[in-house]
């Protein structure tokens, strides 16, 4: 892709520094999920992270909004009906964290046990961190078969790779920081060096088991997918506080 030569959609010659920006905000935001697992308490903050995650996504649901295909318009429309919903429960999530453990330090994590209110708290994450990915069954936005790939039909050529890179880099940012949560409570008292290997090793599990679910799942209808994950994030949100106030 990066071979071939830059194709600019119409009267949005801006799309340049965009497309960049996104690419950019997916490496920033997995550098600082890395350093929060370190513990570098003053710049890595659980607030910070999910300031990064909004932006980044603000930035990816903007692109194709800029472009005047109706295509690529109804992609990112699907998107942020989609985004509306798992946003929210991806702050919820990460706050409810940082109040479990008392901490906004992600590294604080591993103080936690595996108790039932922080067993659904991490079910919690890991679906809204999948929905993050992109994958099947919430690739409603690129429905191929419906839109013609939807929203990255505008895109082609270096444009197009940078798109797709930083999709990646995101996905495995969001592989990262669902195995740490995940794993947190037994890497206490392990060493920084070890708990970071630990967690990129596992992230790699996470990415297939991400892909395993794909496969296996078929895709969501665009008014299903919202209304049902609405449900499923309110559940267990509810019954994980509930289960906290209980001591549980």
């Amino acid at each position: 892709m990066f071979r071939k030569e830059i194709v600019i959609p119409t009267n949005i010659t801006f799309i340049l520094i965009l497309v960049p920006l996104y690419l950019v905000l997916t490496l920033l935001l997995t550098f600082f999920i890395i350093l929060g697992i370190m513990g570098f308490r003053q710049i890595c903050s659980l607030a910070f992270i999910i300031i990064m995650i909004i932006f980044t996504q603000g930035v990816f649901v903007v692109i194709p909004t800029l472009c005047s295909n109706p295509f690529s318009i109804v992609g990112s429309m699907r998107e942020i009906a989609l985004m509306i919903v798992n946003e929210v429960a991806v702050v919820v999530s990460l706050a409810l964290l940082a109040f479990y453990v008392k901490s906004l330090n992600l590294v604080d994590i591993t103080l936690l046990n595996y108790t039932p209110s922080y067993i659904l708290l991490i079910l919690l994450i890991m679906i809204a961190m999948y929905v993050l990915t992109g994958r099947i069954p919430f690739d409603i936005a690129e429905a191929e078969p419906e839109l013609a790939s939807g929203i990255l039909i505008e895109l082609s050529g270096p444009l197009l790779g940078l798109y797709i890179y930083g999709n990646l880099i995101k996905r495995f940012a969001v592989s990262l920081l669902t195995s740490f949560t995940l794993l947190a409570p037994l890497l206490n008292g392990f060493n920084t060096v070890l708990v970071v290997s630990i967690s990129l090793i596992s992230s790699i599990l996470i990415w297939i088991l991400h892909t395993m679910v794909a496969v296996v799942l078929a895709r969501s209808r665009v008014d299903l997918a919202p209304t049902t994950l609405f449900k499923i994030f309110l559940g267990l949100i509810v019954v994980s506080v509930l289960l906290r106030y209980c001591g549980l």
